[in-house]
């Protein structure tokens, strides 16, 4: 097993730890945070770059996530499940990482 060290290996190296970073931050944010709609922004630029490693799905159904959530119509237990979901998509995003990085 060894890190893949090329460019994109780098940068999805970044990825995984953005990512971490904003799964652990992202319960004491707001609902009406706009970080949530950049991080979904960046991760879909990533995900064109990326070409297959990241299903588009993924990127765009968490984009519709974060735009549920901020927009605030729904209850409260639906909000939270959507947080649930969207903590699923963190996860695959971060698994897919380490298995491109860690071949």
């Amino acid at each position: 097993m060894h890190i893949l060290q090329t460019d994109f290996g780098i940068l999805t190296i970044l990825v995984i730890v953005i990512t971490l970073w904003f799964a652990f931050i992202r319960s004491n944010l707001s609902s009406e945070s706009n970080w949530p709609l950049i991080y979904w922004t960046g991760m879909v630029a990533y995900s064109l770059y990326s070409a297959d490693l990241i299903h588009p799905y993924i990127m765009f159904g968490g984009t519709f996530l974060a735009l549920m959530i901020r927009f605030e119509f729904l209850t409260q237990k639906i909000i939270r499940f959507l947080y649930v979901l969207e903590w699923f998509f963190f996860g695959y995003i971060i698994i897919r990482g380490i298995n491109y990085v860690f071949n």
